[in-house]
């Protein structure tokens, strides 16, 4: 009786890896089926199994063999993301062998503009800074970003989009990243369907500031009809993105452009002071020296010195004994009233006195007027105190009793 015949077969496929981090394309490696029972048999089938699997992955990882040929042979894989911010991993390109299928800013070589996986700039357009990566917020900078894109493909895209967020606020920046300012640019058909990129902003203010959209700067640049074309910021802002194309916003993509818009750093910002003389003279002094009994006027000086408005900005003061309030003393002066305002409340010394509403830049003065009253030598400090919804802040003024032993 003959022995039994041995063979072996390589059952499965090894398709194609995309590298470039899609889904499409798992390895499903060979699985060898054995008949025959001998050692030595067993021997030859695991290395004809080794041989086969060893051909599979390298078919698979090359692509050399594959039924999948494509236009991707001469295209790259791309490096780990690159500190730019730009993701994900995907394959690129360049001018000269341009694929047929859709692919978003894949284009490594673009004479026009550089390696387009660094899809998001910005600059600073008060000092007449240069497109970068990273910036450090100045107060009241207005900053425009670009977000650019190409359909690289030879093919339409379908149900093209940008999206972009920012941070709102901004605490100081504790360490050298900054915060990250987003964007999003993808299509339903593209290869991979999204890409995104970001800036870096730093704050090294000292302060939190604001990030703020300028109103009209969002808008379109492309070279078809629809350039110039601002956009809807609830959709760009938002989870869906704003549709893109060249002479409207229907999606189809074929070309290039940008997304432009423009924000503003904000801060809150106030300068406080308190300065005291007696009442007559004309020298305003943190410290004044006066005899018991004299009347003491008093300034309270309050400056916006930020970018953004303050409302409802309330003043109010502790006296220590020995200072007391002259009723009915009380005045502010500002850009309403640049004589100034006599004003009924003597809630100064209490609740506080509201002093109005004021835009960046803008300042007001608030006088009242204590008598003062102590031993010789004496110190009497008062403590104003200025509320704003960004805070409050606080400044001393000092009257000194005249005597001969000071």
């Amino acid at each position: 009786m003959s022995e039994p015949g041995f063979r072996a077969r390589a059952e499965g496929i090894a398709r194609q890896v995309n590298i470039g981090g899609d889904h499409t394309g798992d390895i499903n490696l060979p699985t060898v089926v054995y008949h025959g029972l001998r050692p030595v048999a067993l021997v030859v089938a695991m290395a004809l199994a080794v041989s086969a699997i060893a051909g599979g992955a390298w078919f698979a990882l090359s692509g050399k063999g594959s039924d999948e040929t494509h236009e991707d042979v001469r295209a790259s894989v791309s490096d780990q993301p690159s500190k730019t911010g730009w993701f994900p991993d995907r394959q690129t390109h360049t001018e000269g062998h341009l694929p047929e299928y859709p692919v978003l800013n894949s284009v490594i070589d673009n004479p026009d503009y550089g390696d387009e996986r660094n899809f998001m700039r910005i600059r600073d357009t008060t000092s007449g800074g240069r497109w970068t990566d990273s910036i450090e917020l100045v107060r009241g900078h207005e900053y425009e970003v670009a977000v650019f894109f190409r359909n690289d493909g030879a093919r339409s895209t379908d149900f093209a989009y940008a999206r972009a967020d920012f941070p709102r606020d901004l605490l100081e920046s504790s360490d050298d990243t900054g915060y990250r300012m987003y964007s999003y640019v993808g299509a339903s058909n593209a290869k991979p369907s999204r890409v995104q990129d970001y800036v870096e902003l730093k704050n090294r203010t000292g302060g939190t500031m604001g990030m703020r959209l300028k109103p009209g700067s969002a808008r379109l640049q492309t070279s078809g009809k629809a350039d110039g074309v601002l956009i809807d910021v609830d959709d760009f802002f938002g989870p869906e993105g704003v549709r893109l194309g060249q002479d409207s916003l229907d999606g189809k993509l074929s070309g290039s452009g940008r997304v432009l818009y423009t924000v503003v750093a904000d801060q809150p910002a106030f300068e406080v002071e308190n300065m005291a003389r007696i009442d007559g003279n004309k020298e305003w002094r943190y410290e004044v020296t006066a005899n018991s009994g004299d009347i003491i006027e008093v300034e309270l000086s309050y400056d916006n010195t930020g970018t953004v408005a303050q409302n409802d900005v309330v003043w109010k003061i502790k006296l220590p004994s020995g200072m007391k309030l002259i009723p009915n003393s009380t005045s502010v002066k500002n850009g309403n009233n640049p004589d100034g305002l006599k004003l009924v409340s003597n809630e100064i010394t209490g609740i506080g006195v509201n002093i109005g509403n004021y835009d960046p830049n803008a300042n007001a003065l608030l006088f009242f007027k204590v008598q003062v009253e102590g031993l010789p030598c004496t110190a009497l400090t008062s403590i104003a105190t200025l509320d704003t919804d960004n805070g409050s802040k606080s400044a001393e003024a000092t009257v000194r009793i005249a005597g001969q032993q000071c």
